[in-house]
């Protein structure tokens, strides 16, 4: 007879569980640059832009207010999509490697306001 040791499962993960995954992480970090003293202090932090004008800043968040409602590119965020799902753990997402790819796709944003 063989020994069979039985260990506690994790839920499995659907991709679709993990694309949405990604969609509201990326749409919470969106979320925070719409707060003008917000993107102000960043733009100072990351680019030294010592006063972004209002009318850039209206711009900024009409952008980042649009890319709300875009899917989730699936290439830019295949490293996070393929371990999330063979993983098999939603909370690798908090994995700082991964945070980089949801800060860069905004930073694509931003370049077009950074001079």
């Amino acid at each position: 007879m063989q020994n069979i040791q039985i260990g506690i499962q994790k839920p499995f993960v659907t991709m679709a569980t993990v694309i949405d995954l990604v969609r509201q992480t990326r749409n919470d970090l969106i979320k925070k640059f719409l707060d003008t003293e917000y993107i102000r202090a960043y733009f100072l932090e990351k680019y030294g832009v010592l006063k972004l004008s209002d009318v850039r800043v209206e711009f900024l968040k009409r952008d980042l207010t649009e890319s709300l409602s875009l899917p989730v590119d699936l290439v830019h965020y295949a490293l996070i999509l393929k371990e999330l799902k063979t993983g098999n753990d939603v909370q690798l997402i908090h994995r700082p490697a991964f945070q980089k790819l949801f800060t860069d796709e905004l930073h694509n944003i931003f370049k077009k306001y950074s001079y």
